[in-house]
């Protein structure tokens, strides 16, 4: 099983670096765009935390390889749900952000928060939540 979850989270690792690639192309192919400079920042360090964690993975528990998974999904789903909210209640000039975030509407809206799905039923599988609920619905 440890194989597969590897597997899986090369895989993971290597679709949101892909994605990442071509929201940056589009990001380059319009014009300067404020949201887009955030959200491509936000992605890089996302992309910074994942790839140690994803070459450093290992059979054992870890509790900081928890917390980094935490840290990806917390900041993956601010970065796709909330942050395109305060930018542009604090943007006070029109640019092309809003051509930019239809560009890539699919896959922030729908590819990344995939994968942060993703990423948190490995982390929780690894936490063994699983069998701490299937335990605890036995006794009740």
């Amino acid at each position: 099983m440890y194989k597969y979850r590897k597997i899986l989270l090369y895989f993971l690792t290597l679709s949101y670096i892909i994605l990442t690639i071509i929201e940056l192309t589009k990001y380059l192919a319009l014009d300067s765009t404020i949201y887009g400079l955030i959200y491509l920042i936000a992605s890089l360090l996302l992309i910074f935390i994942l790839i140690p964690t994803t070459i450093n993975y290992k059979n054992n528990y870890s509790m900081t390889r928890f917390s980094k998974f935490m840290i990806i999904i917390i900041l993956g789903i601010f970065n796709s749900f909330i942050l395109n909210h305060i930018v542009f209640s604090n943007l006070h000039y029109l640019d092309s952000s809003y051509e930019y975030l239809g560009s890539i509407r699919y896959i922030k809206n729908i590819f990344k928060p995939f994968i942060y799905c993703v990423i948190l039923l490995i982390s929780l599988r690894e936490c063994k939540v699983y069998e701490k609920l299937f335990k605890l619905i036995k006794k009740s």
